[in-house]
């Protein structure tokens, strides 16, 4: 079988695929991985939001509740590979800083 690949001296060409069921195979595990990496953020995404919507709302017990909630689903997706620590980080802090302005 042919397909597109790198030839010897590194260039993009057509090439004789030899185990064209690994390279299928790849492109399976890499569509599942994407499926589960896609429910993860938007798991994360959604307790974000729900925080944002209790902040907006201006009900502070309920933020407070949502922010708790969030916060391990955030570092759960620095864990699984979703985020970057500092990202998560500054997400957490910028989400407290909005919910210590509505305690006040």
């Amino acid at each position: 079988a042919f397909g597109i690949g790198r030839n010897a001296k590194g260039a993009i060409a057509i090439v004789v695929i030899e185990h064209i069921g690994q390279f299928i195979a790849g492109d399976v595990e890499i569509a599942a991985r994407t499926e589960v990496k896609k429910a993860n953020r938007s798991r994360m995404r959604t307790h974000v939001r729900k925080v944002e919507e209790a902040i907006a709302s201006g009900d502070k017990e309920a933020a407070s509740n949502a922010f708790k909630s969030a916060q391990p689903e955030i570092m759960k997706a620095v864990a699984k590979g979703i985020l970057k620590k500092n990202t998560a980080a500054r997400k957490v802090s910028r989400l407290a800083k909005r919910l210590k302005a509505v305690s006040a």
